[in-house]
């Protein structure tokens, strides 16, 4: 039977954050001259610190920067040569057992089409993810496991029975291929047992699931967590909405699972975020944006909703000392001024009558001094 086509024509690999396709060459081209126009990649050794968001799509080799690396990684990923290995640490290239799985997240998708695509092409050494690329388990991987691989991830029962093993046309033909789900009957990973390694603890994946009513329907999965706020933190199985939500009703408490933790905080725009790493940080400042006193939410966790700072106790405080240092400068500069000026008159009317006194006095001795002449009084002094 002839490869489907579906084959041929797939080459959009959706990101982990459902909105972002790394895969789709039109879109990585155009998101890659982003790069280019960005960022300097001639340059021998450039780095730069980059947004998350282009990181997620074009940072080839997971380095946290794009530099030349990416841009070599671009040239062979949309060319026609084979592909180096550090080129697709973006795809998260590996094998963890489930066969097909070559992205490691649990599940066949359109990321692993691709690969295993490549793999088939002889543009990636899968040396070290023979397993996973024999989808078929005949110790040969060819047009066959990318053919049985595209049923899956397409839903496509015919291609299934054509290509899949029996264990596999089972679980891929009620649509649950991948880890194993707990409680519904199916060995979906094909390991040979059914409902395995469903002891819900700190072991166990994010993404494992429990099959509530073991009906094999798509809508009743609950999920193992930790959950601070719930069976004083126990390990057990949830609903995801008990998981996703959190609320000023459970702030500051936390959600654990494989290893990662998170704790329930708000930046100060009243919705609640799960934060991985740091939270945001506790202000009195009214003025604040966003503000985080008297929100509700004790924002870094620490020493519950911080209250705003009254006006009274800052701003009006300061305002009053301004006017005080103000009025006393005025009080003394019109009090020098004052003074100056009256000073000055009284000096200016004593200087002038000295003065006239002293032309007088000066012009009298002249005369008494002129030869020939009879002064009948003395000299003026």
């Amino acid at each position: 039977m002839d490869t489907p086509k579906a084959v041929e024509t797939k080459t959009c690999i959706i990101a982990d954050t459902k909105d972002t396709c790394k895969g789709d060459y039109k879109f990585l081209a155009m998101a890659s001259i982003l790069v280019l126009l960005l960022y300097p990649f001639r340059v021998p050794a450039v780095s730069v610190s980059t947004p998350p968001e282009l990181l997620e799509i074009a940072d080839f080799d997971q380095d946290g920067k794009i530099n030349n690396v990416d841009h070599e990684c671009l040239d062979y990923i949309v060319g026609t040569s084979r592909i180096p290995l550090h080129c697709l640490r973006i795809y998260n290239f590996g094998c963890s057992g489930l066969r097909g799985d070559l992205n490691q997240n649990g599940e066949l998708d359109t990321i692993d089409l691709i690969l295993e695509k490549w793999i088939i092409d002889n543009r990636v050494d899968y040396h070290d993810v023979f397993d996973c690329a024999d989808m078929t388990a005949d110790d040969t991987v060819d047009s066959d496991d990318l053919a049985c691989m595209v049923g899956m991830v397409e839903g496509n029962n015919e291609a299934i029975k054509a290509y899949c093993t029996p264990c596999q046309q089972k679980a891929g033909q009620a649509g649950r291929y991948g880890d194993e789900i707990c409680h519904d009957g199916l060995d979906n990973d094909c390991n040979g047992q059914i409902d395995d390694n469903c002891v819900c603890n700190e072991l166990q994946p994010c993404g494992k699931r429990l099959d509530y009513d073991g009906l094999q329907n798509t809508d009743d999965f609950k999920y193992c967590w930790s959950l601070s706020w719930k069976n004083s933190g126990a390990w057990g199985w949830y609903w995801p909405e008990e998981v996703e939500e959190c609320t000023m009703q459970i702030q500051c408490e936390t959600k654990e699972c494989d290893g990662r933790s998170w704790r329930c905080s708000s930046p100060g725009n009243g919705r609640g975020i799960w934060y991985k790493g740091a939270l945001p940080a506790e202000s009195d400042d009214p003025e604040a944006s966003p503000r985080t006193c008297e929100d509700g939410w004790d924002n870094d966790c620490i020493g519950g909703d911080e209250r705003c700072k009254p006006p009274e106790e800052g701003g009006m405080m300061g305002l009053i000392i301004v006017i005080l240092i103000i009025a006393i400068i005025l009080i003394c500069v019109a009090t020098a001024c004052f003074g100056l000026f009256g000073g000055g008159a009284a000096a200016g009317a004593g200087a002038g009558a000295s003065g006239a006194a002293m032309d007088t006095a000066t012009l009298m001795n002249s005369v008494m001094s002129v030869p020939g002449e009879m002064v009948p009084f003395g000299p003026i002094v």
